[in-house]
């Protein structure tokens, strides 16, 4: 019988407790799974907290962790898993050079690899261990300001997993429980993590972030006159909109106008407008009883294939499934 070693990290900040407590159960389940089979050739995990120190943390305010062992104890690892925290990373990346040392420490190893879910790819940026990797994913909404303070790390925030060279990065809140199931799958076997996937209902087949994405609009860049550009669109949307009639209106040259917006907000002017129409139609797929057809000409389109194909494009998904997914 093999056993893995698995360090779950504990960060300094605010933790968040269902990543830590998830991770242990899932992989103590698995032992279960496996001990079931009865067969000795098989991998059981070995599941430790580790943290700076052997003190107790309280995450969100009102749980007490106790670690198992530190970080200069746990030094043979075959994963280390690193959870969520809450807040803003400007806060928790400070308190946590201890655990990023630990990091790039056990990234020197070949055996070991690690697995950040959701903001804990803060914690691995930080750590230079996502510089060059092709692809990188967080939590959606934390997604720019990753981008802003790592400008070398390349993201693909619309997939849940990413898995390059022993690094493995997640999408935000519970979809980060895929990627657990996705390493437990790579080092036990699909029967393994579909059976997990029942015992705790994760859908194991869900792998775009794209239909939970809400746009947000990049309003603090500090161009007044893109400001005003950003603000006529957001109000004449179900209207039939043209970037060069709009440029003109606001005194840019259509190249000019083109090139400001997309420096200042990371979208196209075409872009932006599709994805404010597409949060228009996603919240009247949501909350209303419409017909396609009818939503179409409400958000500014004229037919059906563009509006299905554009929609797709930021979701993911048709209209009629984003429907029967999200209506309330």
């Amino acid at each position: 019988m093999k056993t893995l070693q698995v360090g779950i990290a504990m960060p300094k900040g605010n933790i968040g407790i269902s990543s830590i407590a998830g991770i242990r159960a899932i992989f103590l389940k698995a032992n279960d799974f496996l001990q079931q089979k009865h067969d000795t050739r098989h991998t059981f995990f070995e599941v430790k907290l580790v943290g700076e120190s052997l003190l107790s943390q309280i995450a969100e305010g009102i749980f007490t962790i106790q670690p198992d062992t530190t970080f200069d104890e746990c030094v043979e690892n075959d994963l280390i898993f690193v959870p969520a925290l809450l807040g803003h990373p400007s806060t928790f990346l400070p308190q946590n050079q201890a655990l990023i040392e630990w990091l790039k420490t056990a990234h020197q190893s070949p055996k070991t690899e690690i697995a950040a879910m959701c903001t804990a790819a803060f914690l691995l940026a930080k750590a230079g261990l996502l510089d060059s990797y092709s692809g990188v994913t967080t939590h959606w909404i934390d997604a720019p300001i990753l981008k802003e303070l790592f400008p070398k790390v390349t993201l693909v925030t619309e997939k849940i997993i990413t898995d390059e060279n022993g690094i493995y990065t997640s999408g935000g809140a519970f979809s980060s429980f895929n990627l657990v199931l996705y390493v437990i799958e790579k080092y036990v076997g699909r029967d393994v993590a579909v059976w997990l996937s029942n015992i705790f209902e994760i859908n194991l087949y869900r792998h775009s972030q794209m239909p939970f994405m809400i746009f947000q609009n990049q309003k603090t860049h500090g161009d007044k006159g893109i400001a005003a550009a950003q603000q006529y669109m957001e109000t004449h949307y179900t209207e039939s909109l043209h970037i060069g009639e709009i440029a003109q209106q606001f005194a840019f040259s259509r190249r000019n106008f083109i090139r400001r917006f997309q420096a200042a907000t990371g979208n196209s002017p075409n872009d932006y407008l599709q994805r404010i129409r597409m949060e228009a139609a996603k919240r009247l797929l949501e909350t209303t009883t419409k017909r396609v057809s009818e939503i179409i000409y409400e958000t500014g389109y004229n037919d059906f294939k563009t509006f299905r194909e554009v929609f797709r494009k930021w979701t993911g998904v048709t209209p009629k499934l984003y429907r029967d997914r999200m209506r309330r």
